[in-house]
């Protein structure tokens, strides 16, 4: 295990080494994009490359078929359509999500030249805009699917693994279906007063330890059937969100009022929380 565990980080710092050099060294701002249908497949390969954006791709991918079927000069006008609508939105969301969002340009000219040659540079290295867009993308992916996700007969509440307590070290949660049950090792977890106060109005909380895992036992579901509260910090947001609509389960999502996890954020991890209020009014607690 150990060698495999050593493998793996040296695997990971190599596939991070090459995503600076070849992937986060090449990046061009949105105002200098050329307007054409092969710049447009290759910002998809860009996407597709940085491993980052799998279901962004999927949709975007249909833009593409759209355009292989348009002329040069409608392609032209679309596309300049979208860089103009993404530099007013960056000036205005700034305007007006700002405020949530002080200490980003703090870190990325400090704090994250220690990502640079790791696997997560490219998660870790996203641009003050790209928070703000996924918190409106949140946003919209919870009216979008209000009306069906009320109506599911079931419920499940997808938690990050950085929501627990881990007393004296360690979290007790076992391993079941979906990903992971909490055992109630610690009073004062966020985890175990979601899980009692799921037991009370009937949906299942359960611990994802990473975005990638997420929804991993979900086939044969009928669409409308079952709901997911989605749990995460602003940068997966829109992505599982995308991710549960792709297999059939109906989304909403709450975002953590801070990022801590271990593996990103902070060096020891510190256990993270989320806005009470707007998870009940989802859950219609």
């Amino acid at each position: 295990m150990v060698r495999l565990k050593h493998l793996k980080n040296s695997i990971g710092k190599f596939k991070g080494i090459l995503s600076y050099k070849y992937i986060i060294g090449n990046g061009t701002e949105v105002d200098k994009i050329f307007y054409s249908n092969d710049d447009f497949k290759k910002l998809i390969f860009w996407l597709k490359s940085s491993g980052e954006f799998k279901y962004e791709v999927k949709r975007m991918k249909i833009w593409e078929m759209f355009f292989k079927n348009s002329n040069e000069s409608y392609i032209f006008k679309i596309n300049e359509c979208f860089v103009k609508t993404a530099n007013w939105f960056k000036k205005k969301s700034k305007e007006k999500l700002g405020i949530y969002t002080l200490n980003i340009e703090k870190y990325l000219n400090n704090d994250y030249k220690m990502h640079l040659t790791m696997e997560d540079n490219i998660f870790c290295g996203r641009t003050e805009v790209e928070y703000h867009l996924n918190m409106v993308g949140a946003e919209i992916l919870n009216r979008a699917f209000r009306k069906l996700f009320v109506k599911t007969n079931k419920k499940r509440l997808f938690l990050p693994s950085c929501m627990c307590l881990r007393k004296n070290g360690i979290c007790k949660k076992t391993k079941a279906k979906d990903g992971f049950l909490c055992k109630a090792c610690s009073e004062n977890c966020n985890v175990n007063k979601l899980t009692k106060l799921g037991k009370l109005h009937n949906f299942k909380v359960i611990v994802i330890p990473h975005e990638t895992d997420a929804f991993s036992n979900t086939k044969n579901i009928k669409y409308g059937d079952v709901g997911i509260v989605g749990i995460a910090c602003i940068l997966n947001l829109i992505e599982g969100g995308f991710k549960a609509r792709y297999l059939n389960l109906v989304p909403q999502c709450v975002i953590l009022d801070y990022c801590g996890c271990k593996n990103h954020w902070h060096k020891k991890g510190i256990q993270t929380d989320i806005n009470d209020e707007k998870l009940f009014e989802i859950l219609q607690i």
